[in-house]
């Protein structure tokens, strides 16, 4: 503890303290002694002003100190190894998460393993950028493509665990007729390039046809030009299900598909035949959107999820970062209670250099991935560290099939330094990549 001359120097501390802070000089132990020095050539106990840089900062700001405990971080020949073997199927992601308040808040789901050469589980990202048509529903794209989104997660594992084939039967063609229901509404699953018409149903059993204009058409099926909304959990999912269903077989009948998001409903009661308002709205962007297709033509969309074992990037910023071993090594001198305090400063500093740390090993690996691919995209991170893993990188691809096998390799080479777990999915339409079309 400081002794009692010491803190004969506490108020013209505290004096000096509040002076530099009110002429914006930086409030450090450095920097109070560099002044004291200048003003007042006598010795200062180190650990005073440390203490009451301390108490200065807590009372300074809201405390917003990190989860992160102080722990003396294992060697890395120590670290326990939680990645699987590069042999083994990457683990697919956790199941649909709870249920948005109102059901109608759904749109996209996806449900197929990756069918490229490296054995990489399937699982999903959220993806954006959905053509628009005319939305009847009230709600947020966005919050409803992350709950079908999240639904195409449980149907992956519900898959894997049951063992079921990694591809189903390719899909027959045939001409469906649009029959006269008296219903005015069109739900628009997706637009296709090609003359043959889907042979499937859609939601409810809903019998899929496609509205025409020159090579390209819209995949539709006829109802009322309401939303479809339930507070049945098992009713919606359903749906999403049926939904994503029609675009996976058109999606292996015809070499581009632009897919629309679940809900997207136009009314066409101001024409005698609902089929011709959407008609008339592929003929208005038939230039775009045919470009869109073309662009799209022969790739697919791929997404890459990348987590690292949280104590490899803790031993790693605790063991390179000079600002975390200064004051390592400072608390290492104080006595048990002032080194108490401190901890909760170095455990804060910690976790910021573990996320920069995370931002510059997704850098280097989005320059290694670019170079083989049509597009990226980089979407947001999970928040939370599951099974010790933080997530790193979380991004859609947009990529040839031939490409797929060398990437693969690479995904797989990362999952070799044990730090790493990978999550490699698709190939699906290219929900990513399709920007709206006014």
């Amino acid at each position: 503890m400081p002794n009692k001359e010491a803190f004969t120097k506490l108020e013209p501390l505290c004096y000096l303290i509040l002076l530099m802070d009110s002429l914006g000089i930086e409030v450090s132990s450095a920097k109070i002694a560099e002044v004291w020095d200048k003003l007042q050539p006598e010795e200062l106990s180190t650990e005073l002003i440390e203490l009451l840089v301390f108490f200065w900062k807590r009372s300074a700001k809201p405390k917003q100190f990190s989860s992160l405990s102080y722990i003396d971080t294992p060697s890395a020949s120590a670290c326990p190894c939680t990645c699987p073997d590069t042999h083994t199927k990457l683990e697919t992601e956790k199941a649909i998460q709870s249920p948005p308040e109102s059901h109608n808040e759904v749109k996209r789901i996806r449900s197929r393993e990756v069918e490229a050469k490296p054995e990489l589980t399937a699982e999903t990202e959220q993806v954006q950028g959905t053509l628009e048509v005319e939305e009847k529903a009230a709600v947020k794209k966005e919050s409803a493509n992350q709950a079908v989104i999240s639904l195409r997660d449980s149907i992956e594992q519900e898959q894997s665990e049951a063992k079921l084939p990694e591809s189903t039967p390719a899909p027959t063609t045939a001409v469906i007729s649009s029959e006269d229901t008296g219903l005015s509404g069109r739900y628009v699953y997706g637009i296709i390039f090609g003359s043959d018409e889907l042979q499937t149903t859609g939601i409810d059993n809903s019998p899929v046809y496609t509205i025409f204009c020159r090579d390209i058409g819209a995949l539709v099926h006829a109802c009322a030009p309401n939303p479809y909304e339930s507070t049945d959990r098992a009713q919606v999912e359903k749906w999403l299900r049926q939904h994503q269903d029609v675009l996976d077989q058109a999606f292996k009948l015809t070499s581009s598909v632009v897919p629309m998001t679940f809900d997207m409903i136009i009314d066409g009661s101001s024409a005698a035949n609902p089929d011709d308002v959407l008609q008339d709205w592929l003929q208005e962007r038939y230039s775009p959107i045919k470009s869109l297709l073309e662009q799209l033509s022969g790739r697919a969309e791929y997404g890459i999820k990348i987590n690292c074992s949280i104590e490899t990037l803790t031993e790693k910023v605790t063991q390179e970062n000079p600002e975390i071993i200064e004051l390592s090594n400072r608390i290492a001198t104080m006595n048990k209670g002032t080194a108490y305090l401190f901890k909760s400063e170095l455990a804060q500093k910690i976790r910021k250099a573990v996320e920069e740390e995370c931002k510059l090993l997704a850098k280097k690996i989005i320059a290694e991935v670019r170079p083989l691919v049509s597009d990226l995209k980089e979407n947001k991170l999970d928040s939370e560290i599951s099974n010790n893993q933080k997530p790193i990188l979380n991004m859609a691809i947009l990529a040839e099939a031939d490409k797929i096998e060398v990437i693969g390799a690479f995904l797989e080479s990362l999952q070799t330094k044990s730090q790493y777990t990978v999550v490699f999915t698709g190939p699906w339409p290219a929900y990513s990549f399709v920007k709206d079309l006014e």
